[in-house]
């Protein structure tokens, strides 16, 4: 019996490469900040502007959101949706990125949102998480999480944020 070990092969030479001591897989925080920066600003333009085209562009899909609702026994619990395409963000953009949401990203800056080497950056108590992945061969960061939860998400920009603006 003959065994091609090609894909045995491949699979360590590719990991041997990618899942080294980080450097391949991680962004130390400086390097991170530059091209996280990048996002920021085009995610901020893209909601200033309520330009689709250029939000969509910003995000990894499938989008988690997360959702509050009151169950029978009229207890908050969170439910779990997910958005699938630019299609989907259009129908569900208004319920998603209302002003509260809209107040969070207009506030997030270097300083006030957390770094994950591992996954990518966080604010909000974790209401907000922008991944990092690989897109033609260069680490991005994109939109992959956002909650729906309006009380913590404004407790925060109160605690974290230099204006609140009403919308």
């Amino acid at each position: 019996m003959k065994v091609n070990l090609m894909p045995v092969f491949i699979s360590f030479f590719l990991c041997s490469f990618l899942c080294s001591s980080g450097e391949n897989v991680t962004l130390e925080r400086t390097k991170a900040d530059l091209i996280f920066g990048v996002t920021l600003a085009n995610v901020k333009k893209a909601l200033l502007l309520d330009d689709l085209d250029a939000l969509s562009a910003e995000i990894s899909y499938p989008l988690t959101v997360i959702t509050p609702e009151k169950n029978k026994s009229k207890n908050i619990s969170y439910k779990i949706f997910k958005i699938y395409n630019k299609q989907e963000l259009v129908s569900n953009y208004q319920k998603i990125f209302s002003g509260f949401n809209k107040d969070l990203i207009d506030c997030l800056e270097l300083g006030n949102i957390t770094y994950d080497r591992s996954i990518g950056y966080m604010a909000a108590y974790g209401n907000i998480w922008f991944d990092h992945v690989l897109v033609d061969g260069k680490f991005k960061f994109k939109l992959s999480t956002i909650s729906l939860k309006q009380s913590v998400v404004e407790r925060w920009v109160s605690s974290n944020c230099k204006f609140p603006k009403p919308h």
